[in-house]
């Protein structure tokens, strides 16, 4: 800590001069020498009019602390060389070398004994460096040795020219829907705004590199010279706080959302074509109440019948067992379950009533006959914010899941886009559209309702995983109302 010599006068931060007279306890008493006047003053007060005192934590050794450790290893490691100069002794190593024995060798002999160590391990040192590093070392410690591009605290914008700042900003903003370019445009573009806005007094532009870093700062996370759908997407979000909301009763927020899938099957009239899925997810469970697969976008009257299905449990349906069957038999390489075990998990699935259904604003899914059949149920409506897939979260995450836990492994299979797309994948032994559609409803009925997700968590124990029936189950005891569902003469 710091310490106040009491014979020398004391200066205030008002300018006055005191003189120590006595001490009592933490209580100071001193006179004015200017006026004689005495006064008793704690020391915590002292301590804060007294002028001249240095920091008792240095600006420099508390940056140190938040260097990378990269950096602060290096610093510390120059910091037992210049030790071993001024000591002697080196707290890195176990052993003491003769060149820099303190008492048989001068400071000048064990610096050009450092300057040799050095250079001898790649590192580019001169005497005048080791003495100006070990001049640093004495009055700061090993914080002061840190690299000074490091600890830099100042705003990386805080040289830019106003007028240049606000032209690139323009310019990055400009870029939301065009194709994308390259850091060069957004500079000619920003010099362009800058004479237009300016004419001959606008300022001059920064170098090239001065731009590259700017550039780099604003558009970090923007993909601005990315992915230009990224960029869109973003540009989309709402620009909002985005928060976890955990939704306990099953079928309070039910997520519906179509998507074309990954993969190519045979259509009707034997041409590969990418089907369209369409799933209506419960947020609570994670089930996949219903789903539909068509060839075309689906219309309002495949919509309603996507809700007749989420409302008709597979016991109440007719039975299909002679058309799985054939599918199986016109498809050698999908392998459907047996007619016994699609029975033995059909009776064990849950029945989740759909209370509230968030779509987007589809003119399929914003039609009156869509809606009507809602109300006629029981079941609210609620939009998303345009261009937002972030309103319908776990049903875009189900269509991930989709793509990379079941259609990646099958035939005709094309990846996320087309650089990912194998070679004449059309070629390939591809299933049939009734077929995709059976196995889809096994693998949700098998695999996916009984896999455990990392969104559905025990409340009372956070690390425990559950699946879609456990929570299903878990949920289903805090319920009061039992819904009746459809039957086959429904």
């Amino acid at each position: 800590m710091t310490s106040i010599n009491v014979d020398d006068p004391i200066e205030f931060r008002d300018g006055s001069i005191h003189q120590f007279i006595a001490r009592s306890g933490s209580v100071i008493r001193l006179r004015n020498t200017a006026t004689g006047e005495t006064r008793d003053m704690h020391i915590a007060e002292l301590s804060q009019q007294v002028v001249g005192l240095p920091q008792a934590f240095p600006e420099i050794v508390r940056r140190f602390e938040n260097l990378p450790d990269k950096t602060r290893a290096a610093a510390v490691t120059m910091a037992d060389h210049l030790a071993e100069i001024e000591t002697g002794v080196n707290p890195g190593r176990a052993e003491r070398r003769p060149e820099y024995d303190i008492e048989k060798t001068t400071q000048n002999e064990r610096v050009a004994a450092k300057v040799q160590e050095l250079q001898k391990n790649g590192q580019a040192a001169s005497r005048a460096t080791v003495m100006r590093k070990l001049k640093a070392w004495r009055n700061d410690g090993a914080s002061a040795l840190a690299d000074g591009r490091a600890q830099r605290s100042d705003p990386p914008l805080k040289n830019i020219n106003p007028d240049v700042y606000d032209a690139l900003c323009a310019v990055i903003a400009d870029q939301k829907n065009r194709s994308t370019g390259t850091k060069s445009r957004l500079i000619a573009e920003t010099a362009a705004n800058l004479v237009r806005w300016h004419g001959a007094e606008a300022p001059d532009m920064p170098s090239n590199a001065t731009m590259y870093r700017y550039i780099d700062l604003l558009t970090k996370g923007k993909h601005t010279t990315g992915s230009a759908s990224t960029r869109r997407s973003l540009e989309n979000r709402p620009k909002r706080v985005f928060n976890t909301r955990t939704e306990l009763l099953p079928g309070a927020e039910v997520q519906v959302d179509s998507t074309t899938l990954d993969i190519l099957v045979k259509s009707p009239s034997g041409e590969p074509v990418r089907p369209i899925l369409t799933v209506l997810l419960d947020r609570a469970t994670r089930l996949v109440l219903a789903f539909t697969l068509r060839l075309v976008a689906g219309k309002a009257v495949d919509h309603v019948a996507l809700l007749a299905q989420a409302l008709t449990p597979p016991q109440n349906r007719p039975n299909n067992a002679v058309f799985r069957a054939m599918v199986q038999r016109m498809n050698p390489t999908v392998t459907l379950m047996s007619a016994e075990e699609r029975r033995e998990y059909e009776q064990s699935r849950p029945f989740v009533h759909p209370r509230c259904i968030v779509m987007d604003n589809g003119k399929d899914f914003t039609s009156e006959a869509f809606r009507a059949a809602a109300e006629m149920h029981g079941v609210d409506i609620r939009y998303s914010a345009p261009h937002t897939p972030t309103s319908k979260p776990l049903v875009e995450r189900n269509f991930g899941s989709i793509d990379s836990l079941l259609l990646q492994y099958r035939y005709g299979y094309v990846g996320r886009s087309p650089e990912f797309r194998g070679l004449k994948v059309e070629r390939e032994e591809l299933m049939d559209i009734y077929a995709l559609h059976e196995l889809l409803d096994d693998w949700f009925l098998k695999v996916w309702n009984h896999r455990p997700h990392g969104g559905l968590r025990d409340l009372m124990h956070p690390e425990n995983k559950l699946t879609p029936y456990q929570m299903f189950a878990a949920a289903s005891r805090l319920t009061s109302n039992l819904e009746t569902t459809f039957t086959c003469d429904d």
